[in-house]
This record gives structure tokens, C-alpha cells and sequence, in this order.
């Protein structure tokens, strides 16, 4: 099934201007100034930075943007307490004058260490992952992605609640695009392994079968689960017709449950850097939905992250 494109989304965004309350963790960044001041002109967000607002204000003068749409939250950028602008970003949200937290020029130890505070954080009794909304330019395919960001090796408990976040995510997306919502198909998500075989010298490859017991039996609405997968089974229409499987994902993966961190992110990150691609992620597994991408990414990733995170709380809000 077809997931809707960034241009899909942004126009929808466009259209609706629903001005939802973010906060980035961490404001002084040229990105993150740059991103949310392009969001507030398009009607996507109020934006609320936190961090120190002398250094904020400097980067702003520097770069020609007006803070007058901001608002400012000071935080002292303390050494001994590095976590303290989420903490203060966590606390706008808790109070309810925030809808949405966004990962700025924050690590993400720290950051993750005030969306997990069991008090005052965003946490919830569900695995927290990123999902990643990857776009590939060159032949106009899409698919989610997951975790690439946060749980380095997850149980197979942890991949059961990521199937359902992967779920989730895909069918908040199709939700408003018009053509996709009214499809029959189901969401195709993928176990991904280096092999197609369940195998003891391949443990990655052992959780597959009792998931994919799980998908046959109604666990994931409607969705078809398959794995193991390779990569290649996942993209390429023709692999399927060379390793002569009887398989329904073949080129088709609307979404992809990778066995690790390491090998969610290898991926990402390859693709990131040598396709012709826009992309956009999100964490899952919190109170709220979550803005998260790498500190290194450019102000249209950004960008691309916040129209993924709004998109997918509105359709929520609608639930």
C-alpha cells in the first residue's frame, strides 16, 4: 500500500495550518531556528525553543530570523546538566502548553534521559523506537523504518510492540491521503535479516516465526508480516523470481522491523548518503509523538520530521 510522499504532507499541512504547540530541546541551532520559523510561516506550529535565550537570540541576529513568532523558554546550558533543556521542554509539555517535543542541539543521552524521568518525562509501559519515514526520489517509493535510533537489541517482546508502532504509523499516514485511505490492501511489514532462512547460526532470524504466527492471527489488524527478509526481497520486484520464494513481500515492504540498532542505522544511513532520498523521523513509545533526528541533519530533514510527527498526531487526535 502506497504511503503518501512529504509533498502529500506538506500540502495537507499546508491546507489545515493547525499551528500545533512544538518544543525543541535544545534552540540554539541554525537548523532548528530555521526549521520552526519556516513551520510557523506555513501555519504548521507555535514554535517554543528552550535553552539559553542570549545564545538563541545571537544565532537568530546571525542568521536574519525574527524571534518575535518564538517563544523562549531560558535555560541555563550548564556542563554538570546537560539534560536540563528537555527536562524543561518535557515540563512544557506535561504542563500542557506544548503538543510536541522536537529534538534540537541536544545529544540524545540526554535527551532520552528526561523523556524516560518516570516522573516528569513522556514515558509510557511501551518500547520507545524511531521510526523513520524514508522517501526515494529516483523510482517513488516510500517505507517506514525501525529503530534506527534508540533500543539497541530488542526482545521479542520489544519487536512485537515496534510492529504495532510500524502499524500505527502507516495507517496515521494513510489516514489523509485521500487515495491511499480508501485502499484494501494491506500494510506489508517486513522482518529484515541477512537471509530468508530461520537459522540457529542466525539468531536475529529466531523471533521471525512466532511474529509472523502472531500476524497471521489477527495480532496486527490489518497487516501482513513476513520474515525473514533480506533487504533485497523488500525492494527489488525481481528478487523474488531469481530466489524462486513464495513470499507476498517482494519489492512491496511498506515497512521494515530491523533485528538491531546497529542495522537499522547502517541502513538508514547508507541510503541517507548515497540515494537520491528525503526522509524524516519520529519516536514512538511516548506519551506524545516526538521530533527526532540526528544533530548533524540539514534544516530540510527537519523540516521533513516535523510535517511526519504533526501529520501522525493529528490523525491520532482524530482516533
Amino acid at each position: 500500500m502506497p504511503l503518501p510522499s512529504f509533498d502529500v504532507m506538506f500540502a495537507y499541512l499546508d491546507q489545515l495550518r493547525p499551528r500545533m504547540r512544538v518544543v525543541a530541546a535544545g534552540g540554539a541551532d541554525v537548523t532548528v531556528l530555521e526549521a520552526m520559523s519556516l513551520a510557523s510561516q506555513r501555519g504548521w506550529i507555535e514554535p517554543i525553543l528552550t535553552g539559553p535565550a542570549p545564545k538563541i537570540q545571537e544565532l537568530a541576529d546571525a542568521v536574519g530570523i525574527s524571534l518575535d513568532q518564538f517563544r523562549i523558554v531560558d535555560v541555563i546550558d550548564a556542563p554538570s546538566d546537560s539534560s536540563a533543556p528537555a527536562q524543561a521542554a518535557t515540563a512544557e509539555i506535561r504542563a500542557g502548553r506544548a503538543d510536541l517535543l522536537m529534538k534540537g542541539q541536544i545529544a540524545t543521552p540526554a535527551l532520552m534521559k528526561a523523556v524516560l524521568d518516570r516522573s516528569q518525562g513522556l514515558r509510557t509501559d511501551q518500547v520507545i523506537c524511531q521510526v523513520v519515514l524514508m522517501e526515494l526520489l529516483a523510482v517513488d517509493r516510500r517505507f517506514l523504518m525501525t529503530d534506527t535510533g534508540i533500543t539497541i537489541t530488542p526482545s521479542r517482546e520489544q519487536k512485537r510492540q515496534m510492529l504495532n508502532h510500524l502499524a500505527s504509523a502507516a495507517r496515521g499516514l494513510l489516514k489523509f491521503d485521500s487515495h491511499s485511505a480508501q485502499s484494501k490492501e494491506p500494510i506489508r511489514m517486513g522482518l529484515m535479516a541477512a537471509t530468508e532462512k530461520v537459522s540457529e547460526a542466525m539468531p536475529d532470524t529466531l523471533d521471525c516465526p512466532e511474529l509472523c504466527q502472531m500476524g497471521q492471527q489477527g495480532a496486527f489488524s490489518d497487516c501482513v508480516i513476513e520474515g525473514p527478509l533480506s533487504f533485497d526481497m523488500a525492494m527489488d520486484a525481481q528478487a523474488n523470481s531469481r530466489k524462486q520464494l513464495d513470499r507476498q513481500i517482494v519489492g512491496n515492504a511498506d515497512a521494515m522491523l530491523f533485528p538491531s540498532l546497529q542495522a537499522a542505522n547502517l541502513t538508514v544511513k547508507a541510503i541517507m548518503y548515497t540515494a537520491h532520498c528525503r526522509f524524516g523521523g519520529m519516536l514512538m513509545g511516548t506519551t506524545h509523538p516526538v521530533v527526532f533526528m540526528s544533530r548533524a541533519d540539514e534544516t530540510s530533514t527537519r523540516l521533513n520530521s516535523l510535517a511526519l510527527a504533526i501529520s501522525y498526531a493529528l490523525t491520532q487526535r482524530q482516533a
